[in-house]
């Protein structure tokens, strides 16, 4: 006997969701596809802006939250311009990827960066190698760029930490 997929749970308030977290009402979207066909990233990358919607709109919060594809509009906003509708895709996209890190959806990278930008004051780091540093003295410049060192300071980097943890980014990244 063939087993049958597990549907997806569907969550019918992830639109309302969207709307009030952000402002962007997408039961006006008629599934045109205007705004994967004027993608640019989607020309390149399997980026289909209209599924994420349509997604969104049939409630597949999970799915939508924790796909990759969120991730990658350039916020170029050519979808926001084109829709006939005149929904901000562009924005709905932005309100899904704070939902999405709302419930611990950020990727490896920005986790990465928000690491180093607790770390350091700046998500760049110190993270020259030698041979840069070297290139970078024999040039009459610092070893390390000054926006990789500008909170050496170490009450400014304290109180970055703490304004950090105050506005709860560390607890939002899982830092």
């Amino acid at each position: 006997m063939e087993m049958m997929p597990e549907k997806p749970e569907k969550n019918p308030e992830f639109s309302n969701e969207i709307k009030e977290k952000g402002g962007v009402n997408l039961y006006t979207c008629i599934q045109c596809g205007t705004c994967s066909g004027s993608c640019p990233g989607g020309k390149v990358t399997a980026y289909r802006t209209r599924m994420i919607i349509r997604n969104a709109l049939v409630g597949l919060k999970s799915k939508v939250l924790s796909s990759d594809e969120i991730w990658l509009c350039t916020t170029c906003r050519i979808c926001t311009s084109r829709c006939p509708r005149g929904i901000d895709v562009t924005k709905a996209i932005l309100t899904i990827r704070n939902i999405a890190v709302d419930a611990g959806f950020a990727l490896k990278p920005h986790k990465i960066l928000a690491t180093q930008a607790m770390t350091t004051g700046c998500a760049l780091g110190g993270n020259l190698n030698e041979a840069l540093q070297e290139l970078r003295q024999s040039l009459g410049l610092s070893r390390t760029p000054i926006s990789i060192t500008y909170l050496s300071d170490p009450k400014s980097l304290a109180d970055y930490r703490k304004l950090i943890s105050e506005v709860g980014f560390d607890k939002l990244m899982q830092i």
